[in-house]
Formats: structure tokens, sequence, C-alpha cells
């Protein structure tokens, strides 16, 4: 309930007028029936003086609740869209703030499930019953207070029933929230499976796997469909009570009221009175109970999409922005460093070393030994385990995220290209980036060219993942947009390993142009790439274990020498 009232707080007038037009409805209902019982009553006396009075009455009655109810309907699409609308911003933000830790540990499925699922299960909730948690304890009190006045026997017998059904309805939907709650959580596996589908679609259609991921969905879908069905299975047990609790009152209402209408205790009026508020008095109870019901099933939803919220954001540490001195001797440093992913394998071990401000690095070592690992702390996607890392001499973990990326353009392997147009994407790079800077970039990236050969040149819209280009040119691009982000530090984490030769070439020219007081930081596989770096750190078992330019390293006859000596076999291989 306290996350509910947090979804709902800019709401609260909306909730306001939702319960004061119920009142108003209440009020208009009991008006109706007492001049319907005094109408009843004058013509079973034989007089009609106060009839039109009465008709008065019941028409302001009709006028004002039908009023009423349309506030009702109006409030409760307010704060119920509302609220879900501002729920889904916040959490969509949240999740931007959240460390790639998360996201590597909670599948896409789940996380999408959370904003998709979850949230129309609690936009349910709050539109159809979280306004009857308020107002339909006030029409119990109120009609109660009413079919009292009228005749309190009555009322004992018809609702006697009510304390023996309602502990039992609580206890038979006691496990509700944990099933729920399973369910949610299997169902967002089972969309996991159709995201990859489509997010993969050409591996899927290439190795011709459509059939076989469709009977995993299909088995997946048909448990989930049995946790359903098992879920409503468990809270139909429920609604025998209920039709017994709806429809007792009733019988016992007309077939007692008759007795004390023949006795003189109760008027005929009364009595027709007495059945109608029944009707409107019934009704809350059991929708309360419902409500209590669908509540069990919302509070699932509810901790699942505020679990998100109780993780911890990048930035929580108070880190402050520093003044950043660009002239630096080293703009990255590495001291002492240890990273594991799983706490028991250790992927950097003690790692010590140094990019040269303006100068080029490059790292290089076979697969597992850490590389890109580098690139993920230097970044800030993880963080590490021991020792320290500095970017022009300051310490990442007491800088603000914000600041320390806004020092870093980097370039992965397989760069995303938003579904946007071409030069949307490269101005991605740079807010507020003008038309000639974007251009600019894009010339020095050597992607112009091909750019202006498009059917609508840089106003060409791309497809999902940036379909329509070769992955060649999608690689030009995200070069041109981390171009021009214009940071003093490049990285580029083989950005050139899916470039065919011509494109190597335009890419390789491009980074040795680059201004040199750029500092650049470069993962690769081929020799084109390594040969022309300042630096060149060979990784073994997560340590530095040879470092030193090109030529020097070939000379050492070491590791250098084996990897180089692979690639050439390789790019043989491939030729």
């Amino acid at each position: 309930m306290k996350n509910i009232f947090r979804i709902l707080k800019n709401y609260y007038h909306w909730v306001a007028i939702c319960i004061i037009s119920t009142v108003l409805v209440m009020l208009a209902n009991i008006a109706l029936l007492e001049s319907l019982k005094n109408i009843i009553n004058d013509a079973q006396a034989g007089t009609l003086e106060n009839i039109y009075y009465y008709l008065e009455m019941g028409i302001l009655a009709l006028v004002v609740g039908a009023a009423a109810s349309y506030f009702i309907t109006y409030a409760t699409g307010k704060f119920g869209s509302g609220a879900i609308r501002d729920l889904k911003q916040d959490i969509v933000a949240y999740f931007a703030e959240l460390p790639v830790t998360y996201v590597d540990k909670n599948t896409s499925g789940d996380i999408l499930g959370r904003l998709s699922n979850d949230t129309n299960a609690i936009q349910d909730f709050i539109e159809n019953y979280f306004a009857g948690m308020v107002y339909f304890p006030i029409m119990i009190v109120v009609f109660f207070g009413y079919l009292i006045y009228l005749n309190a026997a009555l009322f004992v017998a018809c609702f006697i029933i009510f304390p023996i059904i309602i502990p039992i309805i609580v206890k038979l939907s006691a496990n509700m929230k944990s099933r729920s709650r399973s369910y949610m959580e299997y169902l967002g596996k089972t969309n996991n499976i159709v995201h990859e589908m489509v997010n993969q679609n050409s591996i899927v259609k290439a190795y011709g796997i459509e059939e076989a991921l469709f009977n995993k969905y299909d088995d997946k879908l048909q448990k989930a469909t049995s946790m359903a069905i098992q879920n409503d299975i468990y809270s139909y047990r429920i609604y025998p009570l209920f039709a017994l609790g709806h429809n007792l009152p009733y019988i016992i209402c007309y077939a007692l009221g008759a007795y004390f209408c023949i006795t003189g205790s109760l008027t005929l009026g009364g009595l027709i009175a007495f059945g109608g508020i029944i009707a409107k008095s019934v009704h809350p109870c059991m929708q309360l109970q419902q409500t209590y019901l669908n509540y069990k099933f919302a509070a699932a939803s509810i901790e699942r999409v505020f679990s998100v919220f109780d993780e911890k954001r990048e930035d929580e540490n108070n880190r402050v922005v520093h003044d950043i001195n660009l002239k630096e001797n080293n703009a990255i440093t590495f001291s002492d460093v240890t990273f594991s992913y799983d706490e028991k394998t250790t992927v950097l071990n003690h790692l010590t070393f140094s990019a040269q401000n303006g100068k080029m690095t490059a790292v290089v070592g076979s697969s597992g030994n850490g590389k890109s690992t580098i690139v993920s702390l230097i970044c800030g996607f993880h963080k590490i385990s021991g020792g320290s890392i500095k970017i022009f001499g300051k310490n990442i973990s007491e800088m603000s995220i914000q600041q320390m990326r806004g020092l870093i353009s980097y370039v992965s392997q397989n760069n995303f290209l938003f579904p946007l147009s071409v030069y949307d994407n490269i101005a991605i790079g740079k807010k507020d980036a003008t038309k000639e800077e974007v251009i600019e970039a894009a010339k020095k990236a050597f992607a112009h060219d091909f750019i202006t050969g498009l059917p609508e040149g840089y106003d060409t819209v791309l497809g999902e993942r940036g379909a329509k280009l070769s992955g060649g040119q999608m690689q030009r691009v995200a070069i041109a947009r981390a171009f021009l982000k214009d940071c003093p530090i490049i990285i580029l984490d083989e950005a050139t390993s899916a470039l065919d030769a011509q494109s190597e070439i335009f890419v390789q020219t491009a980074i040795e142009n680059l201004d040199r007081e750029r500092t650049v930081f470069v993962i690769a596989h081929r020799i084109s790439t390594i040969k022309s770096a300042d630096m060149i750190l060979v990784l073994e078992n997560g340590q530095v274990a040879e470092c030193g330019t090109h030529d020097e390293l070939i000379h050492l006859e070491g590791a250098y020498s084996k990897i180089t000596n692979s690639m050439k076999h390789h790019l043989e291989g491939v030729n």
C-alpha cells in the first residue's frame, strides 16, 4: 500500500474527487429510495399530498447520482492512467541509471515484463479496485446505517453470514500473492525467448532453428498457461462464498421482511427501500472481498516493479566533479587492479600499466585474458575488486559517472545503431551538434561518401539495429559518432574487426589522422591496427606479460611474436 500511495502521489486530488463523488452517489441512492418509500407509504394511507415533493426529490437524486457517477469514472481514469504513465517514466529513467551488472543478471524478457505485464496489472488494480478500497468501506458504513434506521433486526438477520464467510475468504486467498509473483516471473522468462527470436532473427533463420525456438517457447507458454489456470482454479474456490454472500441477504430480506410487514414492525415502503439498499450494500461487501483478492495479485506485480528501485544506481556514492588536467602525462593508469565477475575466477590479477596522454596504446592477448574487461572498467561498467584506476590522475571511484564518461568516446566491436536517420545516429554523440559538425565527423570516419550515396542521404532512416547498411558502414557511422563526441580519450574495442579490407584502411587512416593530443586506447586482433601503436601491452593471465612497440616486441620473440604469427596464419587461412 505504501508503494501504491507512492504511485498516486501526484493524483491525490483526483482520488479525493472520486471519493467525494462516491459519497454523493450513496446519498443520492438513499434519497431516491427514501422518496420511493414515502410515496408507497402515502399511497397505502390513501393520501398523495406530498407526491410531487417526493418526485422532485427523486429526480434531483437521479441527476446528482448520474453526475457523480460520471466524475467517479473520469477521476478514476485520470489517476489510473496518469499514475501508470508516471511510473513507467520513473522506472525507465531509473533503469538508465542502473549499472551494467543489473542488465547482466536479468533477462531482457523479465525487464520488459516488468514494464508491460506488471505495470498493466498495477494499472488494472488502481483503475478498477484501488478506489474501492477507500470508498467501499464508506459505502458499507453509510448503507448499513440506513438499513439499521429502517429495521435493525432485519439488518442483523440479513448480514449475520458475513462474519463467517469473510475470514474464510481471507484464509483461502493467503497464497495468491506468491502464486501471482511466480507466474509473472515465469512469464518474463517466456517472453525473453520471443525477444531473442526477434532480436537475433537473422541468426535464427541462418541456422534454421525457428522450429526449435518455437517449440521451446510453446513448452514454456504451456507451463505459463498451466500456472495461470491453477491460479484461477485456486481463486475460484472463493466464488461460491461470494455467491452465498451476494444472494442470501436478498432471500432473508424479503422472506423475513414480509413477516415484519404483517406484524406491523415494517411498512411496505420500508421493505422496498430496505431491498433496494440491500442491492446497493451487498455489492460493496462482495466487491471489497474481490478487491482484496485482486490486491493479492497486484501486490506481486508491485513488488516486482518496485524492487527495481531498491537496486543501487551507478552514481550513489556522492562522487564529485573534479578539475581535470588534460595535460597530465598519463591519461589512463591501472595500479594493482584485480577483478572478478563471479568472485571466483580472477580475470585481472594485480594489473598495472599506464596509457600515455596523446599516444596510442594497444592491448592484445588471447581470448579470456581480460582485454575487453579493461575497457569495461575504464568506462565504469563494472567495479574493481582491488587496486585503483585513474583518468588524468583522478581516481574514477571518486569521479562522477557523467564526468568520467564525458572524457571517453567508445566504439565497440558490435555497435548499435538506432532506428533513426543516419544524421541522428551520428548526432547522438554530441548534444546541440551543428550540421557542419556532424558532416565533418562523418568525413573523418570516411563515412560521408557512402552516406551521400544513400537514397535520402543523411536523412535516410535506418532499420532496427542498423539494417540498410553493411557491417563496415555501420561501424564507420558509429566511429563518426565517437569522433563527434570529441573526447580526449578514444577507446576502440576491436572496432575494426567487423570491417572489410577497404573499410579498415579508411578507418585506420582516420585513427592515425586524429589530433595527437587525444589518447587512443585500442583492443585489437589485427596486425594492421597494432603496428602503429606507440605502446603495445600483451596480456597473459590477467597481467602484462610484455610491453613495447611492435618492432621491439617482435625482436623479443616472446608472447607477442606468437600472437602476431597466429594472426598471420589466420588471415592466410581466410584468404
